[in-house]
């Protein structure tokens, strides 16, 4: 039994933990769309068996700037916070507000 509640405990710290990092990465980054067609990483690093030292594979990597990756990690933190479930009424919410205004 303690074992599982250790193993919750430490999916909520490392939740916790990447909520703050991308709230912290959120302030830091004062205009985001400067990001766009910033590459992930240096052309001289090293690449093993197609996989950058970051872990993403070059058909991400080539495709993919930071831009992307700022957005991708706000929504997974979304995700996190508010759920599934939630996202999808907050969906249906601002495309009523869409409609009710347009």
């Amino acid at each position: 039994i303690m074992d599982t509640y250790n193993q919750k405990h430490s999916l909520f710290n490392a939740m916790n933990k990447f909520i703050a990092a991308v709230n912290n990465m959120d302030q830091t980054v004062m205009v985001p769309s400067l990001l766009r067609d910033v590459p992930l990483e240096d052309e001289n690093k090293s690449n093993v068996n197609g996989v950058s030292s970051t872990g993403a594979s070059n058909c991400y990597s080539d495709k993919w700037d930071m831009y992307k990756y700022f957005v991708l990690l706000k929504f997974i933190k979304d995700d996190i916070e508010w759920g599934a479930v939630q996202l999808d009424h907050r969906k249906k919410d601002k495309a009523a507000s869409i409609d009710i205004s347009g």
